[in-house]
């Protein structure tokens, strides 16, 4: 992970788009591709359509991009905290599994999202989140946060949570006139929360309880 991580560096947007899932970071790649294409384009194919002097600076814009992305992305990159959670985050963690267990979605995502700005590569408050987001109907967000969270390191042990709440995700998808909470009732154990967990003792062990 932390080799993968300064490879990132190469294109411009990238580590804030892997890392993060970060829109500026998709739009800087975006546009960098765009900009970069042209100088090939126009510099290779067709020189007619842009004067050398029109060519010279595109490349020289393409340059400009790259340099600058590289050197902020490396402050951000150098940034990135890899190691597991730390304990000042745990009070923090506990809170949001609290509120998530009440029901309190709205107050449980707040905190989720304040430990993912501490922490990005958190596996148990990302997994967390996405059950959240799922319970809560937005599946789309859910989805995107299991991506998020496959190319995490340190994922592996959550493999089975992950790939039944994929499963649940999906299942909701194909009863569109129920809500998250009427499904749950109908094909989910009461006390089946993959995302409760105790990480105070370093333990990956699912609490089961209710949510």
């Amino acid at each position: 992970m932390r080799r993968l991580r300064w490879l990132t560096l190469v294109w411009p947007g990238l580590p804030q788009l892997w890392f993060a899932g970060s829109w500026t970071g998709l739009a800087l790649a975006v546009g960098f591709a765009a900009v970069l294409n042209l100088a090939i384009v126009t510099s290779r194919l067709w020189t007619e359509l842009l004067s050398p002097e029109s060519q010279m600076l595109v490349w020289l814009a393409a340059g400009g991009i790259w340099t600058a992305s590289a050197a902020l992305s490396a402050r951000w990159v150098a940034g990135l905290r890899l190691s597991g959670p730390q304990a000042a985050d745990e009070d923090l963690f506990n809170a949001a599994q609290n509120e998530y267990l009440k029901g309190n979605w709205y107050e449980a995502e707040v905190a989720l999202n304040r430990l993912l700005e501490r922490n990005i590569l958190d596996v148990e408050a990302r997994l967390m989140l996405a059950s959240l987001l799922r319970r809560t109907g937005r599946r789309d967000e859910a989805t995107t946060q299991l991506a998020r969270l496959s190319r995490t390191d340190g994922v592996e042990r959550w493999q089975l949570e992950i790939a039944r709440l994929k499963q649940r995700i999906a299942d909701d998808a194909l009863a569109p006139t129920r809500s998250v909470s009427e499904a749950e009732e109908e094909s989910e154990p009461a006390n089946d929360s993959p995302v409760a967990v105790d990480r105070s003792n370093n333990t990956s062990e699912a609490i089961q309880q209710a949510a």
